[in-house]
Parts: C-alpha cells; structure tokens; sequence
C-alpha cells in the first residue's frame, strides 16, 4: 500500500490512499454508470441514514442537478457478492460492522480503524483500486449509527464534492487511453491557440471549419436516438464584458447557426431562454491553470421542437488575446436533463490544456 496525499483543515481530515490486493492478484475492471453512487452499510446504518443520505446526494439543491442521478444501497453480505466491482463507493462503517466488513477492510491496520472510528474529528478516507481498477471507495467511520450521522453532516459538502470530483477523475482516466485518433485535432487546436483539448477516438469529427470543429457520437439508448456532440471553437477577447452571460451567449449562437444545423433545412441550433428549464448557470471554473467559467444551459433548434442540455467552458488565454471555447450538448430524442452524459463532458473538459 502507497501512502498518497492527505490534508487537514479544523473541521474536517480528507485522507487519498492507494491500494492492491495483498496477494498481488490482477484486480478486476470496474464497472457502474455514470452519476451512481454505490452507499455500502450494514442494514441498520442504510435505514438511519437514509434521508441524510438521499437529501445529500440525489435531492436537487436551489441550482438545479443534484450531486448523482442514482444511489444503490446493498447491504453489507449483497455488496460482497455483487457490488465490489462498482466505480463509486461510499461505506459507513461504525463498531458493530466490522465483522461483516473484513475484506473491505482489509487495506486498514486495525490501530487505523479503531481511532477512525474514535475520532471525534469528523474525517473520511478516500481510496483507489480497493477491489477492482479504476475504482474509488470512500470509508465514514463512527462510534455508531448516531456517531457517524453527526459527521456526515458535519462534513457533508466535503464528502459530496470529493465524490463527484473523484468520479470525473477515474472516467477521465479511463477514457485517457482512447484519444488516439483525435489526438492530430488536439496538436492543430494547441499550435492555433496555445490550448486544445483530447477527444475521444469514439467521437467523429463531422466539421472543421477553419479551426472551428463539431465532433459527434451517435447512438441508440432505450430505443431513443442519442448524439453526444462537442463543439470547440476560439474568438477574440477584448475585455471582461466578452466574459458576460450575454457575449457568451451571442458567441455560441453566432457558431451554432452555421455549425449545428437543424433536421430541417434552414433550420439551426441556439440557446434557448425559455422558463420551462433551469435557468443558465455560469460558474467560475479552472483550466490549463487558467482561470475560467462554465456555463450549463439549455439549447433549442430554431423553428423546430428539439432541445437538450449543454455544458460551455469558456477559457481565457490572453497572450494570444482570445477565448477558448469547448462545449458538449447531448440530444437524447426527449426533454432530459441529461445528467449522466453531461458528467461526461466534464470528465472530458479535464483534458483541456
């Protein structure tokens, strides 16, 4: 076991640990769907921990999307058998599971549990690559089922960041193998602006107009129709005011009328303003260690009833005096948030530099 980083602040610990099997053998690949998260416990924690944990995690806050689409809840026996493989994992442990917990738990020196669980300080540990690659497990531990309430709460938008960012890390690191056939897009988008960012072999590039591209993966999901496509595309920035809601918005249009055409001819993309979606969110954000924004919104072909969410980030880069713009806009052939493909456009969005 290599011991990674780890951070403290009053109020809370966060502890990253790398894991193998002790015998050495080969783990296998994980498995789960984008925006799950896995909660393993015993059946006693699941049924006092359950609204704590459905208010954290799948409950929609006051902007919208909640932080998963979709929580399992196996107990601790059901996990064993058919859970261990899962991508995102969360257990809450107190004293009275540690006998039915001991493979997963294997990875800790029993000293380390115990003052876990003693701890007063409310600390959670990440590991990877527990049981299965590409694997993240997070361990709560407390006292009992009340201990272990009070730190969830006490450390509960820690908690649900570190997952969330933590599941867009282990699918970027899956999908970081994949990248080779764009990978001519990705050296003529940084030799242009100084930034680009890697796509996935599976996403087509359909369009590059003079250094403005639309890649697109088409697919069938339940029976409906599914494109998942990314626009990328770069313009000149003159001040803060190119950072506004409404220039941000104009750009996207100004590109989506004559890049994203519509199934009808003089039909095109543009960004819809209607009150039956979640209002437009923009957010700083990072890139490339550039300071940056995300905009999440929603999209409407002009003259026809299609639309779908998108994610936009827009990145400065001023030594070149312009705005680098990569977006992922998913159809899915009926008016669905779209949560689970949208993490992954995040996921890709971290292969920007």
């Amino acid at each position: 076991m290599r011991k990674g980083l780890y951070s403290l602040c009053a109020a809370f610990a966060v502890i990253f640990l790398y894991s193998c099997k002790p015998s050495g053998e080969p783990l296998p690949s994980s498995a789960g769907r984008l925006g799950t998260l896995t909660i393993v416990a015993s059946d006693p924690v699941h049924k006092h921990m359950n609204a704590v944990c459905d208010s954290a995690f799948i409950q929609a806050g006051e902007h919208g999307a909640a932080a998963f689409v979709e929580l399992q809840k196996p107990g601790t026996e059901q996990f064993m058998k058919f859970f261990t493989n899962q991508r995102n994992v969360l257990a809450m442990v107190t004293t009275d599971d540690l006998d039915g917990m001991e493979e997963l738990l294997d990875v800790f020196e029993e000293d380390k549990i115990v003052s876990m669980i003693n701890a007063d300080k409310a600390e959670f540990i990440i590991k990877q690559d527990v049981l299965a690659h590409n694997q993240q497990i997070v361990y709560l531990f407390g006292k009992d089922r009340h201990d272990l309430e009070r730190k969830f709460r006490k450390c509960r938008d820690e908690l649900v960041k570190a997952l969330v960012e933590s599941e867009l890390r282990l699918q970027n690191r899956e999908l970081s193998g994949r990248v080779t056939e764009n990978e001519a897009y990705y050296r003529e988008m940084k030799s242009r602006y100084g930034i680009g960012v890697h796509i996935p072999g599976e996403f087509k590039c359909r369009a590059n107009m003079d250094g403005t591209y639309l890649f697109q993966l088409d697919t069938v999901e339940a029976g409906n129709a599914k494109s998942i496509g990314f626009i990328i595309h770069a313009y000149p920035y003159n001040d803060s005011s190119d950072l506004s809601y409404v220039s941000i918005r104009s750009r996207r249009d100004s590109v989506c009328r004559y890049l994203v055409k519509g199934p009808v001819p003089g039909t095109y993309m543009g960004t819809s303003e209607s009150e039956t979606y979640t209002p437009p969110q923009l957010k700083p954000w990072h890139a490339a260690n550039r300071t940056a924004l995300r905009l999440k919104g929603w999209w409407t072909v002009r003259g026809v009833f299609m639309t779908g969410p998108y994610l936009r980030y827009i990145i400065p880069v001023p030594e070149k005096k312009l705005i680098f713009a990569f977006e992922g806009f998913i159809y899915n052939g009926k008016t669905d948030p779209g949560e689970r493909d949208l993490r992954l456009v995040e996921s890709i969005a971290l292969n920007i530099e």
